[in-house]
């Protein structure tokens, strides 16, 4: 129905049209009946026209509105211990997904139905490790039939596929997994914020301070594309966009619409403003200077305290 939807934490579950206009928030933020205190992850039933939003807390509160925001119903497993950070909808069940702090999870995730009851689990098999090696976000994905996630102390992107696991990537054993003792250098580890997957690639965002990189696996030809990363003078990170000259472009999100593929994006509105101001944007030749000029002039009507930009690419077939 061209909507865009975003989970903005305490801000709430906001619904856009794709021509950037708001279209209305879902729910109210609060502790009661129908309310929620922070939308840590949301999944969606397109053809219910359903969202299932997970509620920051330990006991598994997943609240379902309707895509006009109509309080359907909530539920919440007191009996699932666990910390969820991520919550994914697949062929009628949904899936959550446990935070994986330094091995501390008691799930990689829980099968449960669409009214809280757990079909099946997948325990955690790392032990609690004394780290401070770790990082606070574990991907999860949906791409065709099947939901792809991966733990951080982990070899393997995982696919789950029919309530069953398997392995979908393998990364390269060795220095780069992170380390099981407490240390403080974390530069050269290998940490996985995002993982997305289209039909031809899989996008990689990894955080490697002082870089972040956007690292493309071509599932075809098997070749890997490492693209350079942050620009500390002007916070550009990811692939270089030679569309209109703008901000790099840091993939977040992936879908599929009328045959095509598309990549988002999105960047702060101080950000922007900043490359359209610099010499080197103004002198900056993209492949369309035509979308440069509009560039330009959407960034000078916003204020630098304004929501963030979302980019969308639509992907060469």
């Amino acid at each position: 129905d061209d909507l865009v939807f975003i989970g903005a934490g305490i801000e709430g579950m906001l619904i856009f049209n794709t021509d950037g206009s708001f279209y209305k928030k879902i729910g109210n933020n609060g502790r009661g009946p129908g309310e929620y205190y922070s939308v840590n992850s949301f999944t969606i039933d397109y053809e219910n026209r359903l969202i299932y939003i997970l509620d920051a807390g330990r006991a598994a509160k997943v609240m379902v509105y309707s895509f006009n925001g109509d309080f359907k119903y909530e539920f919440s497993n007191i009996d699932l211990h666990g910390v969820f950070q991520k919550i994914a909808h697949w062929d009628n069940k949904l899936y959550l997904f446990e935070i994986f702090i330094a091995g501390s999870a008691t799930y990689n995730w829980v099968e449960i139905d669409l009214h809280g009851n757990v079909i099946s689990t997948k325990n955690n098999s790392i032990p609690n490790i004394n780290t401070t090696a770790t990082i606070y976000i574990n991907p999860v994905y949906k791409y065709q039939n099947g939901i792809g996630y991966w733990n951080q102390y982990n070899d393997t992107v995982f696919r789950i596929e029919n309530g069953k696991t398997s392995a979908r990537f393998f990364f390269a054993k060795g220095d780069f997994r992170l380390p099981t003792d407490n240390t403080s250098n974390l530069d050269k580890y290998f940490r996985v914020i995002t993982i997305l997957e289209s039909d031809k690639n899989a996008w990689i965002i990894e955080i490697n301070s002082p870089t972040d990189n956007v690292i493309i696996v071509d599932k075809i030809g098997g070749s890997l594309k490492s693209v350079n990363g942050r620009n500390i003078k002007t916070a550009l990170c990811g692939l270089t966009n030679d569309v209109d000259g703008g901000l790099n472009f840091v993939p977040i999100s992936y879908f599929r619409e009328k045959g095509g593929e598309y990549l988002v994006g999105k960047n702060d509105a101080y950000l922007l403003k900043n490359r359209v101001a610099s010499e080197d944007f103004k002198s900056s030749t993209p492949k369309y200077p035509e979308k440069k000029k509009e560039l330009e002039k959407l960034a000078n009507s916003l204020d630098e305290n304004d929501n963030p930009i979302l980019m969308i690419v639509k992907l060469k077939e």
